[in-house]
């Protein structure tokens, strides 16, 4: 797709073909990160802060190690916890927010109770004791997010279904006999599936921004095995002001990781909703 199609659409879908251009040359860059790039690992004494050149398009670091390695790297490891924080929590959250709305009654009442006693709990303060219980640790902190962002799936999908719950073509479904799973699975998951996967889908960009900035603090990632977050802090602080380039670009990768997704789920507001007659 050419500039001159992608000017000629609605803003929109501009906005979301925007984000799936910007996004998919991200994740092809972190997916192709064994090929063709040394090991991020890999250290040479000789080359320490060596500047932007054609060896190394990023510099290097205080051990020479390859900062365009360390980078793709780590965009690699922060989007493989984002996925999985937003497929868990927009899963779970999702089929729970469903249920707790169409069912309704106390089991509603039950699930908004357990909804409101995690919203309260800082996400933060609940993180640190997870990482600090199991630390080094991707798993707890996929856990931890996933935890903390999958209430306001629930909010979202309940409140599309309690909209949907009494629509009239629902109310004919059930009418002609048609069960309570033949209506969730044909009329309500078709009518909040937008909702569902904006709220769902932006929790990637949050969770990246979460996950960096554990990572930041030392939490979370393993020193062997960086993320961007990682990058960002510890020793990159020492060497500010000597190689500024060691913050300078993962700082712009959490910016355009965060930024493509945020527009690409936004395109996503432009899917039309189904009809039903």
């Amino acid at each position: 797709m050419n500039a001159r199609v992608i000017l000629n659409l609605p803003r929109r879908r501009r906005i979301g073909v925007t984000g799936i251009v910007l996004i998919s040359l991200l994740v092809v860059m972190a997916g192709l990160a064994p090929l063709g790039l040394t090991s991020p690992l890999d250290q040479d004494l000789e080359s320490r802060f060596v500047k932007a050149s054609f060896d190394h398009p990023f510099g290097t670091d205080q051990f020479g190690r390859d900062q365009l390695s360390r980078v793709v790297h780590a965009s690699r490891q922060s989007l493989i916890v984002a996925s999985l924080v937003a497929v868990i929590s927009g899963l779970g959250g999702g089929v729970l927010g469903i249920a707790s709305g169409y069912v309704g009654g106390k089991f509603d009442l039950l699930v908004q109770r357990i909804v409101d006693a995690l919203i309260a709990l800082p996400l933060v303060v609940l993180a640190l004791v997870a990482v600090t219980a199991y630390p080094n640790s991707r798993l707890a902190i996929v856990i931890v997010l996933s935890i903390g962002f999958a209430p306001i799936v629930v909010r979202v999908t309940r409140a599309s279904v309690l909209s949907m719950r009494t629509a009239p073509f629902v109310e004919a479904a059930r009418a002609l006999g048609t069960t309570d799973l033949q209506i969730v699975v044909r009329h309500i998951v078709p009518n909040v599936m937008g909702p569902w996967l904006i709220v769902a889908g932006t929790q990637v960009g949050v969770s990246i921004l979460a996950e960096s900035s554990l990572s930041f603090l030392g939490f979370g990632a393993p020193i062997s095995d960086p993320s961007l977050g990682s990058l960002l802090g510890g020793e990159a602080q020492t060497f500010l002001h000597r190689a500024p380039w060691l913050i300078i670009w993962p700082g712009i990768t959490i910016s355009l990781l965060v930024l493509s997704i945020n527009l690409l789920f936004e395109g996503f507001a432009t899917v039309p909703r189904p009809r039903h007659h």
